[in-house]
C-alpha cells in the first residue's frame, strides 16, 4: 500500500495556537516542570503512605484544595516556602540542597574497610587451621 502524502494533508489539522503555546511552554520552563512532576509524585506517595486526603493537607498547610490540586498535577513552580510547609507537614525530604563546603565521611566507608580486614583475617585464620589440620592428618597417616 502506497502512502498518499496529498491524502494526508488534505485530512490533517494544523495544530491550533493552545497546542503551539503549551509546547513553548513547557521547552521554555522543562528543568522547574520535571522537578514539579517529581515532586508531586513524592507528595501523592506520601499521602497515600499516610492516608491523607488533599483537603486535609490543604487543611494543614492553610491554602486551598484547588492550589493543592494545582500541586498534585505537577504543573505548579513552587516555592521554596511551599516545598518546606509540604516536608514539614508530610515529615518528609522531598528536595536536598547541594552542600560542597561541608567534608562527609561516611561511616559505611569505615565499616567496609573494617569489614574487609576483618574478612582477610579470618581467611587467614582459616587458611592456617586448614593447614595445620592437613599437616596433622598427613603425619597421622605417615
Amino acid at each position: 500500500m502506497a502512502f498518499n502524502l496529498d491524502k494526508l494533508q488534505a485530512i490533517a489539522k494544523p495544530r491550533s495556537e493552545n497546542s503551539i503555546k503549551k509546547e513553548n511552554f513547557w521547552n521554555e520552563n522543562k528543568e522547574w516542570l520535571v522537578r514539579s512532576k517529581e515532586i508531586a509524585l513524592a507528595v501523592r506517595f506520601y499521602l497515600e503512605e499516610q492516608k491523607l486526603t488533599q483537603l486535609a493537607l490543604a487543611e494543614k498547610m492553610g491554602v486551598s484544595a484547588p492550589y493543592i490540586a494545582k500541586i498534585m498535577k505537577g504543573n505548579e513552580n513552587l516555592t521554596l516556602e511551599t516545598i518546606c510547609k509540604l516536608e514539614k507537614i508530610l515529615n518528609e525530604t522531598l528536595i536536598t540542597t547541594a552542600k560542597p563546603y561541608q567534608i562527609q565521611i561516611l561511616p559505611i566507608q569505615y565499616t567496609k574497610i573494617e569489614f574487609q580486614k576483618s574478612e582477610a583475617e579470618k581467611s587467614k585464620k582459616i587458611k592456617k587451621t586448614l593447614s595445620e589440620s592437613w599437616c596433622a592428618s598427613a603425619n597421622a597417616v605417615a
